[in-house]
């Protein structure tokens, strides 16, 4: 695996995986129980992970902050209402509704959130990727190339049931 696309790779899986727990802890807190967000079953959130390799390719791009905010602004607002039209197009049911929000797009976008996603994008582009990649760098590269191969490998298995069979646990029918 060339060195460019396994760290987009890595930055995928971990940004999956995190953002799954993020969304857990937010359901927790709502429900005060376990739900498991998002359409796959496992333990990611692939838009998450799709947001941070968007936000590493960008920041390695753009050196000016406030491009990478607006850039991010505009391309994650882009991405959550495509993926919320075209879920709610398929399953008929709805991940995620910003409805109640102010200044929303049909419920699958709002302001708040495209604001915060673009400021959080900006401290993961400037802090913590730069934190994470002393870690990543010092990682065992056969290691790592097998790991993620097996967790990609597990990611795909999962979209392409989950494309038949979608986790709606957590959607507002």
């Amino acid at each position: 695996m060339k060195e460019k696309v396994k760290r987009l790779a890595f930055y995928f899986v971990l940004f999956s995986i995190l953002g799954w727990l993020w969304e857990i802890f937010l359901s927790f807190l709502m429900t005060k129980h376990f739900v498991n967000r998002g359409m796959l079953f496992g333990p990611w959130t692939p838009i998450y992970g799709f947001g941070a390799a968007i936000v590493v390719l960008l920041s390695d791009k753009l050196k000016k902050p406030w491009q990478l905010f607006v850039t991010v602004f505009v391309a994650s607002g882009v991405l959550e209402y495509a993926t919320a039209f075209v879920f709610e197009e398929l399953y008929h049911a709805k991940w995620w509704d910003y409805s109640v929000m102010y200044f929303n797009l049909q419920g699958r976008i709002c302001l708040e959130y495209l604001l915060l996603f673009a400021t959080v994008a900006c401290l993961v582009a400037y802090i913590v990727i730069p934190f994470i990649d002393k870690f990543y760098y010092k990682i065992n590269t056969k290691v790592l190339t097998v790991i993620l191969v097996i967790i990609i490998t597990a990611i795909c298995v999962d979209f392409v049931f989950s494309i038949f069979n979608p986790n709606l646990a957590a959607t507002f029918l």
